[in-house]
This record gives C-alpha cells, structure tokens and sequence, in this order.
C-alpha cells in the first residue's frame, strides 16, 4: 500500500514538474514585458508623430529646440534664434506650469527642457505667453496634471504641444543656497546658480499629447 502511495505522489510532482517547465521561463517572461514596452512607446511616438503633423499643416512653424543646439547653451545663442524668428511661429513640447490673471492681461506658462543632463542642471526655458479669456477658460476645463506626475517632474512626458510667437528671452537671476554643518562652528555653503531663462509672447495654439492611461 505504501508503495502505491509513493508511486502515486512520484507520479504527481512529476506530473506537476511537466506542467511548470512547459510555461515560459522567467526570461521569456522579461523579453514579453519588453517587446509590450517597446511597442508602447512606438505608438506614443507614432501619436505625437501624427499630432506635429497636423500643427505643421496648420501653421508655418519652427520646432524648438533644433537639432543643432548643444546641451549648454548661452544666453546671447537663445537671444539671437529667437531675434531670426521673431516674425515666425516656433513650436515646442511643453509641461503646463502655471496660468496668472494680472492687471491687464492673462498669462500661462510652460517649462520646455533643451538640455538633456536631467541628473545635473537641465537647462529649461519658462514661455510666459499671454493668452484670451476664451483660452484661459479652456485650459482651466482639461484634466490637469496629478501628485505624481509633479512629483516626476520633467521626467514624465510633456503635456502639450504649444505653437507661440516669442518676443524677448533672457536669463532668471535666481540663485539656491544651501548649507552644511561641517563643525561645531562652521558650515559649508553650497550656491547653485539654475540653467534657466524666460521667454515672453503670445500663445498661438496649444495641443494636449496623448499619453498612455494609468494601469494599461
């Protein structure tokens, strides 16, 4: 009797065993993960593709930052882009910042990286570009930007695709002190001087991108 018992558990883990090593193995599991991945963010650019498109077709317009700009730039070499393009229209991808009522007029504004050393200093330019009632109405109706995506910060993807007259740009005088004790009486001050500059104009058209819903 007990060595039917035996015989019939033996059978079972190897029964078992069978049916576990025809699954597919952890590495396959990770080149599946991969391959969706990959295949998410094609359709994210093929999306974004489609939408630069249709600005184009819609308005003469210069992408920013171009190509040829290098990782750190001057202020002067912004300074004079912006001097050759100020009869054009320039489009840029764009994280919606802010929108400020003053005395006359309506503001919003947007951070656009041009620079890609994210764990350093990323160079960033703030567009502060007036806008209509109307426009201010309709950004304030749309879904804005939740904890974690701020928390990302310019990590996550950008929210528009923003086409604007620029007028003037020129460089934040803004300035980060911090400290750090380093004896009883003494402490090491650390200035950093942030890559940032700010651009004013006029709003032309602004077209949310399309991003992939939470938890597909």
């Amino acid at each position: 009797m007990k060595k039917k018992h035996l015989l019939l558990i033996s059978s079972m883990i190897f029964a078992l065993s069978f049916v576990v090593g025809c699954g597919p193995s952890y590495e396959e599991k990770q080149a599946k993960k991969e391959q969706e991945r990959k295949e998410i963010v094609e359709k994210q650019r093929q999306k974004e593709k489609q939408l630069l498109s249709h600005i184009i077709g819609k308005y003469e317009i210069s992408h920013f930052p171009p190509e040829e700009f290098k990782d750190y730039l001057y202020t002067y070499e912004l300074q004079k882009y912006f001097a050759n393009q100020s009869n054009e229209h320039i489009a840029f991808k764009g994280y919606l910042e802010d929108l400020e009522q003053t005395d006359n007029n309506i503001f919003i504004e947007f951070s656009c990286v041009i620079s890609n050393e994210f764990f350093i200093n990323p160079a960033v330019i703030a567009f502060r570009l007036q806008i209509t009632e109307k426009q201010a109405s309709n950004f304030l109706n749309k879904e804005r930007s939740d904890s974690l995506d701020r928390l990302l910060g310019f990590f996550r993807d950008p929210d528009y695709l923003v086409v604007a007259k620029v007028k003037n740009i020129s460089k934040i005088r803004k300035y980060e002190i911090s400290g750090s004790p380093i004896g009883e009486d003494e402490v090491e001050i650390d200035i950093e001087t942030p890559s940032k500059f700010i651009a004013t104009g006029v709003l032309i058209d602004a077209v949310e991108i399309p991003r992939q819903k939470k938890g597909t």
